[in-house]
């Protein structure tokens, strides 16, 4: 049996290029202190990007993004799907537990969630204790 060989490679238009990397590029700058690699690298657009559709992703310091995730900013918690998109009005299980995340994204971590459970500090929802 002849094994065959696949690639995960296709081709765009110089079009097509510049404009994913103008909506998906990190705007780099690298300062050099001598010979050698450089001595620091500053990324410039890191932090929230939205789609031309709404939809909301982040870029990581090293020019990657978040995907089936957390992701901690200023002090809120957000995950992001599979593709790296922001994740709205929704549940998300998480090893034992379920999280709520709200119209904006953000975990909730105080009141209850649409279905009444409470959100614990830490955001895992509970049901409330019967009376």
């Amino acid at each position: 049996m002849e094994k065959r060989q696949t690639s995960l490679s296709c081709r765009i238009s110089a079009e097509q290029a510049a404009e994913n990397k103008a909506r998906f590029g990190l705007d780099v700058e690298e300062i050099f202190d001598g010979d050698g690699p450089p001595a620091e690298t500053i990324y410039h657009n890191v932090g929230w990007t939205q789609n031309e559709d709404g939809r909301w992703w982040y870029h990581e310091q090293d020019g990657g993004y978040v995907q089936q995730n957390w992701q901690e900013s200023e002090g809120e918690w957000y995950f992001f799907d599979e593709y790296g998109f922001l994740k709205t009005d929704a549940y998300i299980r998480w090893g034992q537990n379920t999280y709520y995340v709200d119209k904006d994204g953000r975990m909730i971590t105080e009141g209850r969630a649409p279905d009444g459970r409470q959100a614990k500090e830490d955001g895992s929802l509970a049901w409330p204790d019967p009376v």
